[in-house]
């Protein structure tokens, strides 16, 4: 039951699905290979993932070795944050700077380091770590709620309504890490709290996997109706030129002998 549930478990809760989400979109970049936005949602995804259980596990590993995991899983989860959201501002088309994030992403990873191992501290760690995963995350979410007249505007809306809802919900799990460590060893996150953590955390995940889905749907198909525009275009202005030529006769046919071009010069031959 879920007044039941210890941290452990809400955190592998939230590592399956990560997984799931990392499955789902590489399965989305295996479809638009040439797409580039799929790949960086595939990698991102895949690196968020790896990192959320590295962290789940890092509970069963020796203190010495758990920091490490841990370091290395906090360094995997913000550039694969930084990828993930880096390919959701280049499917809108959207302006971005990915120097700024990755300085962000390195400089969040170093304190991380430091909170880690020469002035251990799990408050900072966590609040360093929580803090750039909202930048990241408020910094897309406002990019994308600034779209005005795109077709996509209103999936990208719901995408960054979907990144508000998360970084808000950053400040619940930090409390909930904080909490239940070994700061409080007698605290019990098993009552609603846990309920509102394992949701939001999961309901995010897959909501957001769903939407990059629809997002990705609907921008090949957008990108399908603007190549048939053109070719109906096209084939409008070599009509338009082949009528245009009265005084010479255009016949075209295929091997079949099945005439497909007949101008107005040809018919005049009659």
């Amino acid at each position: 039951m879920l007044s039941h549930l210890d941290f452990e478990t809400l955190l592998v809760t939230l590592a399956m699905a990560r997984v799931l989400q990392s499955l789902g979109l590489v399965f989305v970049w295996k479809l638009h290979q040439n797409y580039r936005p799929a790949r960086d949602w595939a990698i991102g995804s895949a690196l968020i993932a790896a990192g959320t259980l590295g962290i789940a596990t890092s509970n069963v590993m020796t203190d010495d070795i758990a920091t490490s995991v841990t370091f290395v899983s906090v360094m995997a989860i913000l550039f694969g944050a930084l990828i993930f959201n880096s390919g959701i501002l280049r499917a809108s088309a959207i302006p971005q700077r990915i120097w700024l994030g990755c300085g962000i992403a390195l400089i969040s990873t170093l304190l991380f380091g430091w909170f880690s191992y020469v002035d251990p501290s799990a408050g900072n760690r966590m609040a360093v770590f929580g803090a750039a995963m909202m930048l990241f995350d408020l910094y897309t979410a406002a990019r994308l709620l600034a779209v005005k007249r795109q077709a996509l505007s209103a999936m990208l809306r719901v995408i960054g309504v979907i990144l508000l809802i998360d970084a808000a919900s950053f400040p619940l799990r930090i409390t909930s890490v904080y909490l239940s460590g070994n700061i409080i060893p007698e605290f019990s996150i098993g009552s609603s709290l846990a309920v509102i953590f394992a949701t939001i955390a999961t309901a995010g995940v897959l909501m957001m996997t769903l939407a990059l889905t629809a997002l990705t749907s609907l921008i090949d198909l957008t990108e399908r109706q603007k190549l048939q525009e053109q070719l109906n275009r096209s084939e409008r202005y070599v009509r338009a030129i082949l009528e245009s030529a009265s005084d010479v006769a255009i016949i075209a046919a295929e091997r079949d002998l099945l005439i497909t071009v007949f101008n107005t010069g040809a018919e005049r031959m009659l």
